[in-house]
């Protein structure tokens, strides 16, 4: 028997949606007072110098120039700055100071025009990963949080530093463009929403996933560009700058005493339960809670990247919003346990599975081997209503983590959609407005999830799942942590749950060997402890 929405253990969007928008609303006159609108902004030039050339490309290093010039609407930049890239940005960066931070109370909405692929100098031929674009730094320094959304030949791509101090990495667009060509970067909290069009067209068409860049405030945007060589500098000439947004970020320092934000309202979590291995439910806002690691106040082994914390209905959220992220914590000994996370994914979510997965992963018996890195379980939903068990493991002694599946199934065949002009739809939870549960039993080597309480796939694990080889982390995984991973969607979650699952015949003695999962403890491990 299928089962309807209704019956689901959720609440309804609407009114915590409303509850968040008016929780995150200005007075009409703070959002006037506060209101940024600037169009073709006067911008300061910097050269932002590092060692990139060394570092990227072992080149011999160099002092990087650019001229730029500005007026009627219009921008010219000339540069031989090697690269944002690693953790040290060479670039050219024309930027004006823009007073927002990274709360979801502001925003920033910034477009600009590229009227040509990167060019250079009279006589000189760019290279190819010559650069011209949008910029947004959380500072000047070499190593600040930045998002460069740029043109390079004919194709557009970005490249970020989510923290300072980071790494940077790229998401490409893997589409041709034609000039001149429009762009535009959307920030909120810390995540921004990246966008393209041909100039001229009225549709935008948005990267696969928005990216994460931290910043506190100020903000700086403008435009930017880096060359890739010495001797072949990049041009690029740009118009039509716009920034819109809302920023209330201050400086400090003044007479007046800063006014104090309204004191948020915050539910208190039930009581523990005796079984409870951890529980997180988000309440403190905090994800970086010192070394005390308790149950109800679990401490995250790094601390995740994108930690906004959002408040719907006295209830707090995790909100990952188009941020992609692995993120662990717990113990590495526990063995048979259930785990459990709330889920509500937002209106957001590009339905199209082409364009976006739209995963949530909960993972399991997750442990971290030096030399081989991590391998573990996970249950996952994906598309909305697809689920999957898989096992990640080692291959041939490397380094690396692989996949393997080990079931599928379909919510579809247990849910019904709403009802619709007197029609049944196709279930499918992306911005449905309802919080649901999924839970990922591991019991000896039976793996089970559970959706909303039902019970919808269950499979076993044995060695041969991994193939011939018996190389370490390819056995049957018994004992790990929990781990929690979003890919290309937008979701809000809730009460991370672990709870022990007693096996009084084998104890954790056949999760310890990896096999006899149905023969009792042998007599002479009896006192076998972990």
């Amino acid at each position: 028997m299928k089962h309807s929405n209704k019956h689901n253990r959720s609440f309804s969007f609407a009114l915590a949606a409303a509850a968040l928008i008016t929780a995150l609303s200005f007075p009409a006159a703070m959002a006037a007072e506060n209101e940024i609108s600037d169009t073709n902004p006067r911008l300061d030039i910097l050269t932002i110098q590092s060692n990139a050339e060394n570092i990227v490309d072992g080149q011999p290093l160099y002092t990087a120039e650019s001229n730029f010039t500005q007026g009627d609407g219009n921008y010219h930049l000339e540069t031989n700055a090697y690269v944002p890239w690693m953790s040290e940005d060479e670039v050219a960066f024309a930027y004006k100071q823009y007073n927002v931070k990274d709360t979801s109370d502001d925003f920033l909405e910034a477009s600009l025009t590229v009227n040509h692929s990167p060019s250079s100098l009279p006589g000189k031929t760019p290279h190819e990963k010559a650069s011209t674009g949008l910029m947004f730094r959380s500072g000047l320094e070499q190593d600040d949080a930045f998002v460069f959304l740029h043109v390079r030949a004919n194709t557009v791509l970005a490249v970020y530093r989510t923290n300072k101090g980071g790494s940077a990495t790229v998401q490409y667009s893997k589409v041709t463009v034609t000039y001149p060509l429009e762009i535009q970067m959307n920030k909120k909290g810390n995540s921004v929403q990246l966008y393209y069009r041909g100039a001229g067209t009225e549709t935008w068409n948005r990267f696969q996933y928005a990216v994460g860049m931290k910043a506190a405030g100020p903000l700086y945007v403008g435009v930017a560009a880096n060359s890739s060589s010495q001797e072949n500098w990049v041009v690029g000439d740009f118009a039509n700058l716009s920034v819109r947004g809302i920023g209330t970020w201050e400086s400090g320092g003044g007479e007046e005493e800063p006014q104090k934000p309204p004191q948020e309202v915050v539910d208190d979590d039930p009581p523990l339960l005796t079984d409870m291995l951890l529980r997180e439910t988000f309440s403190d806002g905090d994800f970086f809670n010192g070394t005390t690691d308790k149950i109800g106040n679990p401490v995250w082994n790094a601390g995740p990247e994108n930690h906004e914390i959002v408040n719907i209905n006295q209830n707090r959220f995790w909100f990952k919003n188009f941020n992609d992220s692995q993120d662990y914590l717990g113990n590495q000994k526990w063995t048979d346990y259930s785990v459990s996370l709330d889920m509500m994914f937002s209106k957001d979510c590009d339905p199209d599975p082409v364009a976006a997965s739209n995963s949530v992963r909960l993972h399991a018996r997750l442990t971290d081997v030096p030399m081989y890195g991590i391998c573990d379980y996970y249950a996952m939903i994906s598309e909305g209503y697809k689920i999957t068990v898989a096992k990640r493991t080692f291959k041939d002694l490397k380094a690396e983590t692989t996949g393997n599946t080990l079931g599928t199934a379909t919510l579809r065949d247990f849910f019904d959609g709403p009802v619709v002009d007197g029609e049944t739809t196709l279930y499918n939870v992306l911005g449905d407005g309802l919080v649901h549960r999924m839970r990922f039993d591991v019991f000896d080597n039976r793996l089970t999830v559970y959706w909303d309480g039902l019970k919808v796939l269950s499979v076993e694990d044995t060695p041969e799942n991994a193939g011939a080889s018996t190389a370490i982390g390819e056995t049957v995984h018994g004992a790990g942590c929990v781990g929690v991973a979003t890919v290309q969607t937008s979701v809000y979650l809730d009460n991370l749950t672990v709870r022990k699952l007693e096996d009084l015949f084998g104890g954790d003695y056949d999760n310890q060997i990896g096999g006899n999962w149905n023969d009792p403890v042998p007599s002479y491990v009896s006192q076998f402890k972990r």
